[in-house]
């Protein structure tokens, strides 16, 4: 929680330019050990100075994008 109001305090009352790079996507945070192989292929970077919508096109791209296959969300998706 203190890093979403630290943020909030440098941004705050200024222009904020916000950048995302979505490569690696992987199907649990990068801190675990038994992480898997990315679960879909790198999309690339997204920039706007909205956040909000920065988020929703990068959650809209990654929708958008085949399984990898080999990938723990792949044999999720196959027995289905």
């Amino acid at each position: 929680m203190k890093i979403s109001e630290y943020a909030y305090v440098v941004v705050k009352d200024r222009p904020a330019f916000h950048i995302s790079l979505i490569c690696d996507v992987s199907p649990f945070c990068d801190c675990h050990a038994e992480n898997d192989i990315p679960i879909i292929p790198d999309v690339g970077m997204l920039a706007s100075f909205d956040p909000v919508a920065l988020d929703q096109a990068c959650v809209d791209l990654c929708n958008k994008m085949p399984v990898c296959e080999g990938s723990r969300q792949y044999e999720l998706i196959r027995m289905v």
